[in-house]
């Protein structure tokens, strides 16, 4: 429960309309702390990575649906930092981005039923986990701070893991790939004033980064970033006062910017996904003031139309839901949402246009 409601937090109440069907992907200990990861093998089945736990008794978890049940299993258990990044190879062997709390960049990949870990290298103190991306040929590149602050590129090779400078721009906080883009793409936000947020593309003269937005959050997981066809690229950020969630679309003169209403406070990271129509979806926690005094988190769906309206709906108003949620299409093309209510882990899904809004936002 948080304190008493603030003035972001008034926004208009809105219809809650929840999902198609909702699964437990198991206990979720840490709380407000978890930042689970989704990602889906090439078969359809949904693997998940969490790490979860007390400050000094963390571990790295990783979910398996197996049949209709879920399979949890250990991955590490030394100190950790609770951000984490999931991929599958195309043989369906998932591997997952974690870091130490001794600043350490660590990548676990699970061959047949054992589950082995390897250093990447040190990352900078105050930056976050970063992203993984594995290629067609089944290369893995990472993104990430580097351990003086720069955008680095990893790449595992025959001789273990190199590791390139992308970007001089200092003090990067957090990157993420924008997935199955080419050329390879990626959005990274620095924690210097402004806090601005750039976009940069591998070129034949190397990596070129150009500017989305001077104003980005600079919490964990302050933007998301979701791709479809490998063109369309769509990022969702808080601004850096974090009472303003705002999309970002390339445009033909540079990105355009849009604001996603209701305001609302950043309490965590919101994520975003685009349907094969067209709709972008971004889902996000917000806070709801309650009639006596305090307040409660609900998950917020935003579902940007053909048209380029938004509409807006509440799918879980739960007691203590919606933070830190991963959004994604799975294989059937269903909209997915995977996120903390109270002390479980949810996998919700979406097939249609819930609450009767068509694609045009009628």
């Amino acid at each position: 429960m948080l304190g008493d409601g603030c003035d972001a937090c008034q926004v208009p109440t809105l219809a809650v309309c929840g999902f198609d069907a909702e699964e437990r992907v198991g206990p979720v200990e840490s709380g407000f702390q978890a930042a689970p990861a989704l990602a889906y093998a090439p078969d359809g089945t949904p693997h998940v990575a969490m790490v979860d736990g007390g400050i000094r008794d963390t571990q790295l978890l990783h979910f398996e649906r197996v049949g209709d049940q879920w399979r949890q299993r250990t991955v590490d258990d030394v100190d950790l930092d609770y951000g984490v990044r999931i991929a599958v190879d195309a043989a369906g062997q998932p591997h997952i981005l974690y870091r130490t709390t001794g600043d350490m960049l660590m990548l676990a990949v699970r061959t047949g039923n054992a589950w082995n870990s390897e250093v990447i290298g040190p990352v900078e103190r105050t930056a976050y986990t970063g992203d993984l991306r594995i290629d067609a040929d089944g290369s893995v590149r990472v993104v990430h701070a580097s351990e003086n602050g720069r955008l680095a590129l990893s790449t595992r090779g025959a001789d273990g893991w190199a590791t390139e400078i992308i970007s001089q721009l200092r003090d990067v906080r957090e990157a993420r790939w924008a997935p199955e883009t080419e050329p390879p793409t990626v959005i990274f936000a620095r924690d210097r004033a402004p806090r601005p947020i750039y976009a940069t593309t591998q070129g034949d003269d190397g990596w070129v980064a150009t500017l989305i937005s001077a104003d980005c959050g600079t919490s964990e997981g302050s933007f998301a970033v979701a791709s479809a066809e490998g063109a369309l690229v769509a990022v969702a950020f808080h601004t850096a006062d974090a009472d303003q969630l705002r999309l970002a679309l390339p445009g033909a003169d540079g990105w355009q910017i849009e604001d996603i209403d209701p305001v609302t406070q950043s309490i965590s990271s919101p994520s975003v996904a685009i349907r094969a129509d067209g709709r972008i979806e971004v889902f996000h926690p917000r806070i709801v003031p309650r009639a006596a005094g305090g307040s409660d988190i609900a998950l917020l769906r935003s579902t940007r139309a053909i048209d380029g309206t938004w509409i807006h709906t509440t799918v879980d108003a739960g007691t203590e839901s919606g933070r830190h949620p991963f959004a994604g299409i799975d294989g059937d093309g269903a909209l997915r949402a995977l996120w903390v209510r109270n002390a479980d882990l949810i996998l919700g899904r979406i097939d249609g246009d819930a609450c009767g809004v068509d694609a045009q936002g009628r």
